[in-house]
């Protein structure tokens, strides 16, 4: 049980988690964070901690193919290696004749913040901002409600953390950030020079 809470602003996204582990009856503190960075993404892990583990030390980021569009990445390379580390690791149960993992999370790549949830399905909400765990509904309240408002990324994601911490017994308020910042320089093809033609000759004739 936790709160899981991540905006996108321009070419930055960052995620932001509390700090309580919880089985809805009792609650254990750690100095584990629940958002983390992992090669070019950011991650924020709600539910059980061996996803969070597993997803942190033993996930393997594929490549991406020359040509292969940024969807077709990351619903089907990308997915399927966080199934396949999940599978291998004893992560996986079954729920309803599918296989699911307990929890759910947040990613960034590039400039798209992604939620994933337990049955491998991904969205990147259009709105810009989303969260996920048991004090979601509160914090994407409190981000809605700060939606448009002369309030920094961090101190939006830090009040919606606070407003679940309110009302839900199995969030903190400890806050935790990780942050992306996408260099869209990178993905731009160089651009190839034409050299120009020598002065034309009237005596001389040229195909173009």
């Amino acid at each position: 049980m936790t709160c899981i809470v991540g905006i996108k602003k321009g070419k930055k996204i960052i995620i932001a988690g509390d700090g309580m582990a919880s089985n809805g009856w009792t609650q254990r503190q750690s100095n584990r964070s629940k958002v983390f960075k992992k090669e070019n993404f950011i991650f924020g892990v709600c539910g059980s901690p061996r996803v969070s583990q597993l997803l942190r030390y033993k996930l393997t980021i594929p490549k991406r193919h020359i040509g292969q569009t940024l969807e077709d990445y990351i619903y089907t390379s990308f997915t399927d290696e966080v199934i396949k580390v999940l599978d291998q690791n004893n992560a996986l149960q079954l729920k309803d004749g599918l296989r699911t993992f307990y929890g759910s999370f947040l990613f960034g790549f590039e400039n798209k913040l992604y939620t994933m949830w337990d049955n491998f399905q991904s969205l990147d909400d259009v709105r810009g901002y989303d969260s996920a765990g048991s004090g979601e509904y509160h914090a994407m309240a409190s981000l809605y409600s700060t939606e448009g408002l002369n309030i920094t990324p961090e101190n939006r994601l830090k009040k919606a953390i606070e407003c679940a911490n309110e009302f839900v017994i199995s969030v903190d308020n400890k806050v935790d950030m990780v942050e992306l910042v996408y260099d869209d320089t990178k993905d731009k093809l160089p651009t190839i020079k034409k050299k120009p033609l020598p002065p034309f000759s009237p005596d001389e004739t040229r195909s173009i």
